[in-house]
């Protein structure tokens, strides 16, 4: 065999390669995701014209059907990506109690008064800081 002849690739390994490589991008895409949704300011905004809006946190991305390993991992991709959309949903419902209070006129503590950004490991606000 010529030494630039390259070997033949058994079929099961390329095609764990190709899953392997697939996985890469998404992996990539989603650590994308995080780090503009990190960029992203979200909570009721005080404009200049005296105005509130609310924005809300970014919903966390679900992960692929091919992406959970089925082996029993702690943490699995799909049990931490739950616990993202339980934090998610906490993180909407205090915004959005938070923004009713002041178009209702209820002055907010000074705590309340701040711009909450996502955080970049999860995309979310960090369900610690609540």
């Amino acid at each position: 065999m010529d030494i630039e002849e390259e070997a033949p690739v058994n079929a099961a390994v390329q095609t764990l390669l190709e899953v392997i490589a697939r996985a890469k991008l998404r992996a990539e895409e989603r650590r994308k995701q995080r780090e503009e949704a990190a960029q992203q300011e979200y909570g009721v905004l005080k404009k200049a014209d005296g105005t509130v809006e609310l924005h809300l946190p970014p919903a966390p991305t679900k992960p692929g059907a091919d992406e959970c390993c089925n082996s029993g991992c702690t943490p699995c991709i799909v049990d931490t990506y739950w616990e993202r959309v339980h934090a998610h949903a906490a993180d909407v419902r205090a915004l959005q109690a938070q923004y009713q209070r002041i178009l209702g006129g209820e002055p907010l503590e000074a705590s309340e008064h701040h711009i909450r950004k996502a955080h970049p490991q999860w995309g979310l606000l960090d369900p610690l800081k609540f």
